[in-house]
């Protein structure tokens, strides 16, 4: 615990691999989001992908 608090990043870190994992494992899943009228169809693969890099991102974020 007293890691995770000196060193956030890694808590965001450690989650990319799962996303990664559970983006390729239910890779035919998507994700239907409706907005006015026009719906976005996106493959929980490139949604998984996508939030890891932000994760990413933001774990380069704390470690600067």
């Amino acid at each position: 615990m007293q890691k995770i608090l000196k060193k956030p990043f890694l808590l965001f870190w450690g989650i990319v691999p799962f996303l990664i994992i559970l983006g390729v494992y239910k890779n035919q899943h998507t994700l239907d989001l409706n907005i006015y009228d026009t719906y976005y169809v996106i493959s929980q693969y490139y949604g998984a992908i996508g939030f890891a890099f932000i994760l990413s991102l933001i774990g380069l974020i704390y470690l600067v």
